[in-house]
């Protein structure tokens, strides 16, 4: 087979790997699809990183799949100067090779999307035509799969607004305050799978957010949350909420000293309070949290304010 004929291959068969990136329905198996197209491109071991919290969305119940940082050296060069990394694989003895790698970064419209690298532990080192093609894949895993996961999140919000739209309509008519605090975190715990969620009103006479109601994931085991709770303002981080009248989100509870502990909410790890508010006026604060770390996501974030 001639270079050429080779050559017009390969960018087919990477032209249909952006139409795979685009369709793909987990990231799993957007990995896989990468690893496998790949592998049949350039000779060697295959790995791929992809920055996992760039991709997860709120209602994603797999694991996670990918480690926080990448662990091998060439990607870690590779993300770290935004262009191919390599190691030569020349050895001073003309009879023996040693490891090459190279490795590029998966980026798209200034995001660190993860890294593609490809390694040889006996050589031989990579041709430039190698190295180009190693570049174009990059290029078109970046770029599909930065569109892909653009798909994702607008449908995503497209649910998730049906859902406010459902829960808007149930409370709709709702005149009593503490009927609507009832419902209002019932509804926003069971449809959106949050650990716990809270109401509270301020009473500006003792200057102080009075629970009015909440609603917590059943588990068999659990406790009942304790409703007997009443919060200064400037107390906590609900009662900074309603000092500053700016929500707070705390991805993780423990490294907040403002953060209180209560014995009946032992698995909370992050934390999101948004004040309610008519112009400039703090009425109270809706309290939500959750049960892992960092777990509000940005769309979270503006579904919860839609609702508040």
């Amino acid at each position: 087979m001639s270079a050429a004929t080779r050559s017009s291959r390969d960018w087919l068969h990477l032209a249909s790997l952006g139409e795979q990136l685009r369709s793909g329905d987990s990231l799993s198996a957007q990995h896989n699809r990468i690893v496998s197209m790949a592998d049949r491109l350039i000779e060697g071991k295959v790995d791929v990183w992809l920055q996992e919290n760039i991709f997860r969305l709120p209602d994603w119940e797999d694991g996670r799949i990918f480690p926080d940082q990448p662990t091998l050296d060439g990607m870690k060069r590779a993300i770290k100067s935004g262009k191919l990394a390599k190691k030569n694989g020349r050895s001073k003895k003309p009879t023996a090779s040693r490891s090459t790698f190279a490795a590029v970064p998966l980026e798209d419209q200034g995001i660190t999307l993860g890294a593609l690298q490809v390694s040889r532990p006996k050589g031989p080192e990579f041709t430039s035509d190698e190295l180009n093609l190693l570049q174009g894949l990059g290029q078109i895993i970046s770029v599909n799969l930065f569109a892909a996961h653009r798909t994702e999140v607008e449908q995503f919000r497209l649910r998730q607004l049906n859902l406010v739209r459902e829960v808007s309509a149930q409370i709709a008519n709702v005149l009593d305050v503490n009927d609507l605090a009832s419902k209002v975190t019932k509804l926003i715990q069971k449809t959106f799978n949050f650990y716990y969620v809270a109401f509270f009103t301020l009473e500006p006479i003792d200057n102080t957010l009075h629970f009015r109601a909440s609603a917590v994931a059943p588990r068999k085991g659990r406790r009942k949350a304790s409703t007997a709770l009443e919060v200064q303002i400037g107390q906590g981080l609900i009662g900074e909420a309603a000092k500053t009248g700016k929500e707070i989100v705390c991805d993780d509870v423990q490294s907040d000293p403002r953060f209180r502990f209560i014995d009946s909410l032992p698995e909370t790890k992050s934390e999101v309070v948004i004040p309610l508010k008519i112009e400039d006026r703090v009425l109270g604060a809706l309290d939500v949290q959750s049960n892992q770390p960092s777990a509000f996501h940005r769309i979270d974030l503006l579904i919860l304010h839609t609702l508040a």
